[in-house]
């Protein structure tokens, strides 16, 4: 009989809608592949859809315990957790897991960092810690990159982060991290990590942006996708409204720009405001969006992980420029599969560069669709079957 899996996840992974649910539902396709898979999440109002009903073994949905930001705050002081997992766990959820446990035999729990505290300090079963990104080095670089009055706030948590994750860390049998950078920043919260770390990346379905057209985009039309509702990609989003912006609109007043992502109404119209922008919320295919731009730019100021919205541009044959924090975590090479600019002024240099030099906008894209196929989701899937190969018995 196959062993069985025990998952454990904040948000449903079958909506797609951002990096960690993407990540999620790939590593829970390649799992359910070898293994029975049990699933438990706690994400409200979500109805299982059909593929999971027959994929797992089991899914439980958990909504967690309503709470207002004063609320989260108090919770977090009583409990010593960061805002970042304040007020996600419930004690339904715990025992809802503990009774999971005490009902099946499991090679391991995969647990998100923020679904730590719904393990059982006692149990023996191994933990895999599936790192989206190394959230304390995410939460210092985005606190240096607030300012007042957010920034002391930001890094006051940071700390009370570092605890809990260094907490994991120690807890976890294996630990699956996206990126070199991730491996490094890991182990420098935790000593010897990286002994119990391995490198499972990000990935992309490339079927899925195989048809899109090289020749189909609007000339000088630039897209900016993301999901506008996580707070470092409003900061980096903010840095080019109003940083880059004016640069780009003096220098070329006919560049269309469009923002694409999840965001709410009120967001839309905020950035909306800004001269030549569009915004587009919860767009229903982002492939056509994708086609129809000249260049993807990703303007990032803080960041840890990978970002998967350049592996979609990547694959759907448009080149990108973004921040070296942007492009972190990723294999390339700086003006040959992407651009990478840190201040304004550079940054719109590669984009009128890249507008008005076709060799170079080929260039890049057929070196970006050639590196790309490394980050298939296939393969990905493979890597971490054969990772947790080392937890059977």
């Amino acid at each position: 009989m196959k062993e069985r899996i025990l998952v454990l996840t904040r948000l449903a992974p079958w909506t797609l809608a951002g990096g960690a649910r993407i990540r999620n539902h790939w590593m829970i396709r390649a799992l359910a592949a070898r293994y029975r898979v049990d699933l438990v999440l706690t994400e409200p109002h979500v109805s299982v859809p059909q593929e999971y009903v027959h994929m797992l073994e089991s899914v439980e949905v958990i909504p967690p315990t309503q709470q207002s930001w004063g609320a989260r705050v108090r919770d977090a002081l009583v409990k010593r957790q960061p805002l970042y997992a304040a007020g996600i766990v419930s004690e339904r959820l715990q025992t809802a897991v503990a009774n999971l446990l005490a009902r099946h035999r499991y090679l391991a729990i995969q647990t998100d960092l923020n679904m730590q505290a719904a393990i059982p300090e006692t149990t023996t079963v191994p933990i895999v810690y599936n790192a989206h990104n190394c959230e304390t080095a995410l939460q210092r670089r985005h606190a240096r990159a607030a300012g007042l009055p957010l920034g002391p706030l930001l890094a006051w948590d940071a700390r009370r982060l570092a605890e809990f994750e260094r907490r994991m860390l120690e807890r976890s049998a294996l630990i699956t991290a996206c990126s070199l950078d991730d491996l490094r920043d890991l182990h420098a919260l935790a000593l010897r990590a990286d002994e119990r770390a391995v490198l499972i990346p990000n990935g992309v379905d490339l079927a899925h942006y195989r048809d899109i057209r090289e020749d189909a985009f609007e000339p000088r039309r630039l897209l900016i996708t993301g999901s506008m509702d996580w707070r470092p990609n409003q900061q980096g989003l903010f840095w080019f409204l109003d940083e880059v912006l004016p640069f780009l609109h003096a220098h070329d007043a006919t560049l269309t720009v469009r923002v694409a992502g999840r965001m709410d109404a009120a967001f839309a119209q905020k950035i909306a405001r800004y001269p030549g922008i569009t915004a587009i919320a919860h767009p229903a295919d982002l492939r056509e969006e994708l086609e129809r731009a000249q260049l993807i730019l990703a303007p990032i100021t803080a960041s840890s992980g990978t970002r998967l919205r350049i592996l979609e541009a990547w694959a759907a044959g448009r080149p990108v420029v973004t921040t070296h924090f942007g492009a972190m975590g990723l294999e390339y090479e700086d003006g040959r599969e992407l651009l990478t600019c840190d201040t304004p002024q550079t940054f719109v240099d590669a984009i009128v560069t890249l507008l008005n030099s076709p060799e170079q906008w080929h260039a890049i894209r057929n070196a970006a669709k050639q590196r790309v196929v490394q980050y298939d989701w296939a393969p990905i899937g493979e890597q971490l079957l054969a990772a947790y190969e080392r937890l059977s018995p």
